[in-house]
């Protein structure tokens, strides 16, 4: 477990949720194994550090157990404020495509987080580009 950074969290649903909730209906079942019935399941959180910035731009992680018996979604992307400021529409979908692309399943159907392999960096690059040069055409607006 790395040291934790402080900072202020808040939620993102508003900005972010939308973002995901395309992508989701366009790739869910196939380059995304979460479907639009898993969106209700995920939460978003804003972060912005207070003085150490984290090394990630955004993250998946599986709620505590302990908060998902109140309610709260099993699963939260945190996303880091003060880098998604700065990203391009077309950056933001692809960060948060990369992140739903962590949401798997084990064998009793419940969520886990999944590493990436080669392959699933092979898709990204030709699917979207080495530098994102190419998730305009993925991302692109029907």
């Amino acid at each position: 477990m790395g040291v934790e950074i402080q900072g202020d969290y808040s939620g993102a649903i508003q900005d972010v949720g939308p973002i995901a909730k395309k992508l989701i209906n366009k790739f869910g079942g196939n380059e995304l194994l979460v479907t639009e019935l898993d969106f209700p399941r995920i939460n978003f959180i804003w972060f912005s550090p207070k003085k150490v910035m984290p090394k990630w731009v955004a993250k998946v992680i599986k709620t505590p157990e302990y908060y998902t018996c109140l309610g709260v979604a099993p699963l939260i992307i945190i996303c880091l404020k003060p880098a998604f400021d700065k990203f391009s529409s077309e950056m933001m979908r692809a960060v948060i495509f990369h992140e739903l692309m962590h949401i798997g399943f084990d064998e009793k159907g419940n969520y886990k987080l999944v590493d990436h392999d080669l392959t699933d960096f092979e898709f990204l690059v030709k699917k979207i580009g080495l530098r994102y040069e190419n998730a305009t055409d993925m991302f692109k607006e029907e």
